[in-house]
């Protein structure tokens, strides 16, 4: 199974709005194919493990990371090839939280005489998925809220220039961290300040969708996400109000969103539009008042913070005002993980909200 889940890693980024899945067959002791689910639209992963068998498949051993569709999409269903190439076991990691099968498979494929095994690294397969796991069964996509501060908490100095507070090894991470999600979003301010290109450069992979979340601030036309926005991915989000303001900007795609009683966008309704064009996961880069709106509001599910090496003590904190009054009641990480990329430190976890 943990070779399957190794399988399955290899389509992040490639994949969605689907998840990421691996195969494994095993045949008297042997592993006689094995596969993952390689780019959207593409064939499954059981089927490409099917395709690479080198010999029968009846009586073999199959391990699954999630368990087999049972609905026509972009594909036919999984679960009438498993069970037509005659397998004597099939494990699975994790049940399919989508509607359409969840558990359906299951039922399918034991009826059909095949013995069924659920929940082997149950929890590294949800985590895995993740992303999935969070949009298919609410609609809107999974929040990752990414910031880059010194050790006194600053993401920018008193010029309000945040560049190259980290090191070149974490600004090539968070390149991957872009590769691997649907949708980047930053403020109006950040975009007007910072004027970044949010594609990914440092290594391979495809560049994510560019959300604005617009203020009352014109923005200038000749900004890298308008003058560079050849992939047509650069999404303007404004109130009604604002639309037809915004509207002359070069090939961005304008969302009407609602927004609060204080004019900023309503983040609900905004996660909310994502998920009806089949964005499921949205990495929250900046500025701080963003990362304070969806912190305030409850809707990140995972927080990486890189802190670099380095004091300038005025400047523009990574957050605002929570209205947090304790310790007792601060926002807690879970199952966080540390790391080391140049000299940065990397924080990572998962937010208890209370």
């Amino acid at each position: 199974m943990q070779r399957a889940l190794d399988l399955a890693e290899k389509g992040r980024g490639k994949v969605s709005p689907n998840p990421m899945v691996g195969a494994v067959i095993i045949k008297d002791g042997d592993v006689i194919g094995e596969g993952y689910h390689e780019y959207y639209g593409g064939p499954h992963a059981e089927i490409n493990a099917l395709r690479q068998a080198n010999s029968s498949c009846k009586g073999a051993t199959l391990y699954l990371t999630m368990e087999p569709c049972a609905h026509h999409g972009k594909t036919p269903p999984c679960v009438n090839s498993i069970i037509e190439a005659g397998f004597k076991r099939v494990v699975v990691a994790t049940i399919d939280p989508n509607p359409k099968t969840n558990g359906r498979s299951i039922s399918m494929m034991m009826d059909a005489g095949i013995e069924v095994d659920v929940g082997l690294l149950e929890q590294k397969a949800r985590r895995q998925n993740e992303i999935f796991f969070k949009y298919i069964t609410t609609g809107m996509p999974f929040v990752i809220l990414k910031a880059a501060q010194t050790l006194d908490s600053k993401i920018a100095d008193t010029t309000g220039h945040p560049k190259w507070i980290t090191s070149e090894e974490s600004r090539t991470f968070v390149h991957k961290l872009r590769s691997y999600v649907d949708a980047i979003a930053i403020g109006a301010k950040t975009a007007v300040m910072d004027n970044p290109r949010l594609t990914v450069r440092h290594i391979e992979g495809e560049d994510p969708y560019r959300i604005v979340l617009q203020d009352r601030r014109e923005l200038p036309t000749d900004l890298h996400l308008f003058k560079d926005n050849e992939d047509n991915k650069t999404i303007i989000a404004a109130p009604p109000n604002e639309i037809d303001i915004q509207n002359h900007k070069q090939n961005a795609i304008m969302w009407s969103v609602d927004a609060y009683e204080d004019g900023t966008l309503n983040l609900s309704s905004l996660l909310i539009k994502a998920g009806n064009q089949n964005i499921s996961s949205i990495l929250v880069e900046g500025g701080s008042l963003l990362f304070t709106s969806f912190l305030k509001r409850k809707l990140v599910d995972k927080i990486y913070i890189s802190i670099a090496p380095k004091i300038v003590g005025a400047g523009t904190p990574a957050f605002h005002e929570l209205g947090i009054d304790t310790l007792e009641h601060a926002i807690f990480l879970t199952e966080v993980k540390y790391s080391k990329k140049g000299e940065d430190v990397w924080v990572c976890g998962y937010p208890i909200w209370r």
